[in-house]
């Protein structure tokens, strides 16, 4: 069993490690957000989240947290949100949509699928 656990562990972190790779190597940026994992845990990412020009949320900077398990990719992370703010996607610190939370039940299947990078996340 251990050798189970460890041959997931050492996937995951691979795979966050490609995802970090993914994020500061891009041709094009991403805007207004930004995250990336503590120095001593890959598994824990902080980013920011500045508000969208136009809305009630312009002047605000978000800070989130995502915590993977060594189940990523496979399994999504949990996301939260540490500055308060009054969205229909929010619930206290938990950020709740579609992709990150478990499957859909309509004509079409929504839900976390492993080929969803962090860059996914952020978008």
């Amino acid at each position: 069993r251990s050798s189970i656990c460890g041959r997931k562990a050492a996937i995951s972190a691979r795979r966050l490690q490609r995802d970090y790779k993914e994020i500061t190597d891009s041709e094009t940026p991403l805007v207004g957000v930004s995250a990336k994992p503590l120095p001593d845990d890959l598994y824990e990412w902080h980013g920011n989240l500045r508000g969208p020009t136009g809305t009630k949320w312009e002047s605000g900077v978000f800070h989130f947290k995502m915590n993977f398990t060594t189940n990523y990719p496979s399994e999504a992370p949990t996301v939260s949100l540490f500055t308060p703010i009054p969205h229909p996607n929010v619930f206290g610190t938990k950020i709740c949509v579609d992709f990150i939370e478990g499957a859909g039940k309509g004509l079409y299947e929504t839900g976390w699928v492993p080929a969803y990078t962090i860059e996914s996340i952020l978008l």
